[in-house]
């Protein structure tokens, strides 16, 4: 654990792995605001979500076969840019429509998340210390889902509407992924 953490492919990671669970966290928490800000039933939207399970659980198992394929270090860097795509539709789509499809390209990322970092912090480190690697990202993770909800509801009280903070989620993932992407170049050099 201290030898990720004195390392700099961990700090680039870092906020990669805390924005997904902090704003996929804001999603669902803040389905009713946003139901009600897009002028939509919220029992209609929610039908969406069905959809998330669907692609989240198909595309695990097809980013397990790219990463035995690639490896992880080559695929982390792009693995959040549905995501950005995602959260931009959130943000200007007016039909539950356009919704559904943001919501396919989150549950790509979503589901991608559940198998590339594990694999990249394997292939980064060695898996003799794996589970610690994981506890570590695991309390990054939970830190990400208790901080996302808090943040949204603070903008909130701050007048930045959910389409607003929607862009500024996308904008954060853009950032995250050049983060990722300097991470396995690292790493790729570390390897």
């Amino acid at each position: 654990r201290s030898q990720v953490l004195k390392s700099s492919i961990f700090w680039f990671a870092f906020p990669g792995l805390l924005g997904l669970p902090a704003f996929g966290t804001v999603l669902f928490f803040q389905q009713v605001n946003y139901a009600s800000l897009k002028g939509w039933d919220h029992l209609s939207m929610v039908k969406a979500y069905p959809l998330f399970t669907m692609v989240a659980v198909g595309i695990s198992f097809l980013v397990g076969s790219l990463i035995d394929r690639y490896s992880a270090i080559k695929l982390i860097g792009f693995y959040q840019i549905p995501a950005i795509l995602g959260f931009y539709i959130f943000s200007i789509c007016e039909t539950l429509i356009g919704f559904s499809i943001g919501v396919i390209f989150f549950a790509i990322t979503a589901g991608s998340n559940n198998i590339i970092p594990n694999a990249f912090w394997a292939e980064c480190f060695g898996t003799s210390s794996l589970g610690r690697i994981k506890s570590l990202v695991a309390g990054v993770m939970v830190v990400g889902s208790a901080l996302g909800p808090l943040t949204s509801g603070f903008l909130i009280d701050l007048d930045f509407d959910l389409n607003l903070q929607y862009k500024l989620f996308a904008a954060y993932f853009v950032f995250s992924s050049i983060l990722l992407i300097m991470a396995t170049r690292k790493a790729s050099t570390a390897v």
